[in-house]
């Protein structure tokens, strides 16, 4: 019998590979940490988007802590929002290219309201005004909560329960 095919053949094939696996470091394992932003809460359903004027649109929103001491909100409805090129402030939709798409973006207070249209949804995303990453947070949201979504595409609709946020962003692309 080949040692693949003998149970104490496995056995010792599973110890010889988790002991040669190696560990992080504490360095490496504080790196990853450093570079990704947690999920503060689970994902709750409430009515009017509040980084836009008056509206009562549902959505399932979120916040994310980054290094500490950044925190981003994020905010999905499944509406195709009609939202005014002008808000009642005066200010206007600034465009930005990211790789996930077309990106929206309009200064709130010390904030930035973004807006990236997808085919199923909708995602806001506050963010203080100040941090240069904005591209790499929505990259680092999407493609997870669209994997998620694909698991489930009816809850985007119904909100019941609302869609899963990723526990985690991955912004390892961002500089220091």
């Amino acid at each position: 019998m080949t040692p693949l095919r003998h149970p104490a053949g496995i056995a010792t094939l599973l110890l010889l590979l988790v002991a040669t696996a190696a560990p992080l470091s504490a360095q490496e394992t504080a790196q990853n940490v450093e570079s990704s932003a947690f999920l503060q809460s689970q994902p709750r359903v409430a009515t009017g988007v509040p980084v836009l004027p008056a509206n009562t649109m549902r959505h399932a929103e979120a916040s994310y802590l980054f290094r500490d001491a950044i925190t981003f909100r994020l905010f999905v409805t499944a509406d195709d929002p009609d939202v005014p090129s002008v808000l009642p402030d005066g200010s206007t939709w600034q465009e930005l290219l990211c790789g996930v798409g077309r990106v929206e973006s309009v200064p709130r207070h010390d904030q930035r309201v973004y807006r990236l249209l997808r085919p199923r949804y909708t995602l806001f995303a506050l963010i203080p005004g100040e941090f240069d990453g904005v591209c790499d947070v929505l990259s680092a949201f999407v493609q997870p909560f669209e994997f998620f979504l694909g698991l489930n595409p009816g809850r985007i609709r119904t909100l019941a329960p609302p869609p899963e946020f990723p526990a985690v962003l991955d912004l390892s692309r961002l500089s220091n």
